[in-house]
């Protein structure tokens, strides 16, 4: 088979497995910035398609991988982490060989060790928008979800530059700028920036209701740092539990919390010194 050039990857039929937030929100920010690109949108909702359909949004809509997505250039599994092996088995037997194949998974080394094991010789760039919400689901998918948004390019062995620019293309035209760095760069990372605060969402939540009086004390602070819970646990809570990363981080922030117990407990005043140190350190970095 011959390969593709590399406008047939940035241009050619769109394949977006899982039409929840992130995949109906990417086939909306596609189909206004590229109203002619053909897309195929899977999804085993039915009525997710019928709005899909009502919306005329894809070209085609199917329940699942099948031999329909034989017509795809690009796959973007959007899907939850804990559908991806089914999914890959699917595409195994029904995309072409030369298609490019990505995600937008918020984690990456699972899911290329899944893909290296499954589709050894497949082209494969992992991505991960640094977007979303609290609400998932087709229905709060919007075309500008990704505006001003950073995705993160993790490029797997057989990618070629050609691959690269199709993925990197394809997040610039729907608003995001492209980073790329490893797959255990972007899992390190994502372990302290979001899978923490997700974890300790659950763990002051988990607190407070043995305390049952302390939820008629809630106000904006409690609501911060527990807002992320809301978060349906299929996605979220699959994903931080297959970062190989988030234990080792979690007892990190425990020795942390620690620290400024004994510290209080030794000079309450000396917290005051703590508190604005870290502030300023969290001034200096624009925050």
């Amino acid at each position: 088979m011959k390969r593709l050039r590399p406008s047939e990857f940035r241009h050619g039929p769109l394949a977006i497995v899982g039409m929840g937030l992130i995949g109906g929100a990417l086939a909306k920010a596609v189909r206004t910035a590229d109203p002619d690109r053909e897309i195929i949108a899977i999804d085993p909702d039915p009525s997710t398609r019928a709005a899909i359909r009502r919306l005329r949004l894809a070209t085609k809509v199917v329940s699942g991988v099948d031999g329909t997505i034989e017509a795809a250039r690009t796959i973007v599994v959007a899907s939850p982490i804990a559908a991806l092996g089914a999914i890959l088995g699917r595409l195994a037997q029904h995309m072409r060989p030369d298609a490019l194949l990505s995600d937008a998974i918020g984690v990456k080394l699972q899911v290329a060790s899944l893909i290296a094991r499954r589709l050894p010789s497949v082209a494969y760039v992992g991505a991960h928008p640094m977007a979303g919400g609290a609400r998932g689901g087709f229905e709060n998918s919007r075309d500008d979800l990704f505006r001003g948004s950073p995705v993160i390019i993790s490029p797997g062995p057989n990618a070629r530059p050609a691959h690269l620019q199709a993925v990197r293309g394809l997040w610039r035209a729907v608003g995001a700028y492209p980073i790329q760095m490893s797959a255990e760069d972007h899992d390190r990372g994502v372990a302290l920036t979001s899978h923490l605060p997700y974890a300790v969402g659950l763990s002051l939540i988990r607190l407070a209701a043995e305390r049952p009086a302390a939820f008629r004390l809630t106000g904006p602070s409690f609501h911060d740092v527990t807002k992320r819970v809301d978060f349906e646990p299929k996605i979220m809570a699959a994903v931080v539990a297959s970062n190989p990363f988030i234990p080792d981080v979690l007892r990190q922030m425990a020795a942390k919390i620690l620290r400024l117990a004994d510290l209080i407990e030794r000079n309450p005043a000396d917290l005051l010194a703590e508190a604005r140190r870290i502030r300023r350190t969290h001034l200096a970095r624009g925050r």
